[in-house]
């Protein structure tokens, strides 16, 4: 029996041949231009372990700039690149700060229940357009080969799960006219 041994993402790279390179150079490059921690690594796992690692990182990415980042009418106007680099935790925690320190200093609790309520809606329909392919960002126009994704609906079968062919597509023309009250 042979003993496995476990090559790192450099030597993975350096031992593969030239169309398989050539693949793996084109993902490293969509990685590099939106500044991914350690692309050799993600295309290394993605090629090795068949996981779409480039379209996680992409979707990812996407939600965060678009989402977490993404409605200007909740941005500080003076400064657009507030807290855009700031880890979701770390953002998280500033909020629930900043939270306390409105209410210790007297604003109406149900009017920052509102506020943060409507930034949720915003950020929800941002996901769900995000999910349905309606917007793209500048961004994105530039890249060749990018991978993409879809949400499928899926059925169980005699106890397993598996694809109908049929896409979750048009959510955000129903994401807010789900129930009677819904306007």
């Amino acid at each position: 029996m042979s003993e496995y041994r476990w090559t790192t993402p450099r030597e993975w790279y350096e031992s593969l041949d030239d169309e398989a390179r050539k693949i793996a150079d084109q993902k490293i490059e969509i990685l590099k231009q939106f500044n991914a921690d350690d692309p050799l690594g993600w295309v290394s796992s993605e090629m090795r372990e068949n996981i779409p690692q480039v379209a996680r990182f992409l979707f990812l990415h996407r939600v965060r700039s678009e989402v977490l980042n993404g409605y200007l009418q909740f941005a500080i106007p003076e400064n657009p690149e507030f807290e855009k680099s700031l880890p979701p935790f770390a953002r998280m925690k500033v909020g629930e700060e900043a939270f306390n320190r409105l209410i210790e200093s007297g604003v109406n609790r149900e009017d920052l229940v509102r506020v943060a309520r409507a930034a949720a809606c915003r950020a929800t329909l941002n996901f769900v357009e995000m999910l349905d392919g309606v917007t793209f960002p500048d961004e994105f126009e530039e890249l060749n080969n990018a991978p993409d994704w879809a949400i499928m609906e899926i059925v169980e079968e005699n106890g397993k799960r598996k694809f109908t062919g049929r896409m979750l597509d048009g959510l955000h023309e129903s994401v807010f006219g789900l129930y009677p009250d819904d306007e």
